[in-house]
């Protein structure tokens, strides 16, 4: 028990740390680091068409495509759609509205003991908490059409918009090399960052453009 929750503020440092951008400017830089990312990391030449807080991502490579907008923090939704022959057929969609209880939110004290110790974290933890985060959520969805991949995993029940703009980022990549590169550079980011007690990654080097 004592490990899983070690785990758990381990889980909520990271989304503090790379995935909680405050105030108009920060999050727009964010989405803009976000969407310049997207070109370099999936190899497409289409870039993504941003206005201002406001998204729309086409993968020439699968196809498919999002968009993504949002209220404010609380309320978010992502729209997926199947594009072909100059139209696109919606898929379905990723809502969140945590005008709702949200119970995670109150359970760990960031005075947590537990908090404060995470600078002696090992590597092997943080890899089950990536994992679990951005890699292969536990709870998710396949695409079984128009898309034969099973190693796509759309996350279900992932309350935080950035974190799930991050986390299709990495699933909608379907080039095996880049994925496994993407991980270890995560990894030693990460572990780089909480063990020398840094507030929060710049966007642009949490999206590999710095």
């Amino acid at each position: 028990m004592y490990k899983e929750i070690q785990l758990a503020y381990l889980w909520k440092r990271i989304i503090l740390l790379a995935f909680s951008p405050s105030g108009d400017k920060d999050i727009f830089d964010w989405i803009t680091c976000y969407a310049k990312s997207i070109v370099k990391f999936w190899e497409v030449s289409g870039f993504p068409k941003q206005d201002k807080f406001k998204l729309f991502v086409y993968n020439s490579n699968i196809p498919i495509s999002y968009d993504f907008s949002f209220e404010d923090l609380k309320k978010f939704i992502v729209n997926f759609y199947y594009p072909h022959s100059g139209n696109k057929d919606f898929i379905w969609l990723h809502e969140v509205d945590k005008t709702y209880f949200v119970p995670e939110q109150f359970i760990l004290s960031y005075d947590n003991h537990m908090n404060k110790n995470l600078r002696t974290i090992k590597e092997e933890e943080l890899k089950i908490v990536l994992e679990g985060l951005l890699f292969h959520p536990a709870v998710h969805q396949h695409i079984e059409e128009p898309l034969t991949q099973h190693q796509i995993r759309i996350g279900g029940g992932i309350h935080n918009p950035f974190q799930f703009l991050f986390h299709l980022r990495f699933q909608l990549c379907l080039i095996d090399e880049k994925r496994e590169n993407e991980k270890k550079r995560l990894n030693k980011l990460f572990l780089s960052a909480i063990q020398n007690k840094c507030h929060k990654i710049a966007p642009g080097k949490l999206l590999d453009l710095a």
